[in-house]
């Protein structure tokens, strides 16, 4: 079981794709949050293997969020979201996230993406 943070300043958002990784079967445990602060609160209490996160968030980006992921909890997987494509080619080179992803979701195919990541955390944490 996998202990999944989904990080989304909009609540339906994260009640879709909680409901997406519940559906999927019993390999996710799920946390969510609507903030960057409220993602970091989670973070202090619960022991997260992966955190998705939105890239455009008031207050605290998911760039922002997952650099401090990166810095703070090095061994969490981290994905980032986000619904435009320059983003998808800028911020590979910065090396935030494992995976960069684009909304629109292929949730079936981001659920195998995610269980074969997961399945091998440790080469992937070697990579970053």
């Amino acid at each position: 079981m996998y202990n999944l943070l989904i990080v989304d300043d909009e609540e339906f958002l994260l009640v879709g794709m909680k409901r997406i990784f519940q559906s999927a079967g019993s390999d996710f445990n799920i946390f969510t949050a609507e903030s960057g602060h409220t993602a970091l609160e989670i973070l202090e209490k619960e022991n997260i293997d992966l955190i998705i996160s939105d890239m455009y968030m008031p207050e605290m980006s998911g760039y922002e969020l997952l650099n401090r992921v990166k810095n703070n909890y090095p061994n969490i997987v981290r994905i980032l979201l986000s619904g435009y494509i320059e983003d998808s080619v800028d911020l590979p080179k910065n090396n935030i996230a494992h995976m960069y992803l684009s909304k629109p979701l292929r949730t079936k195919a981001l659920i195998n993406e995610i269980k074969e990541y997961m399945s091998n955390q440790e080469h992937i944490l070697e990579e970053v």
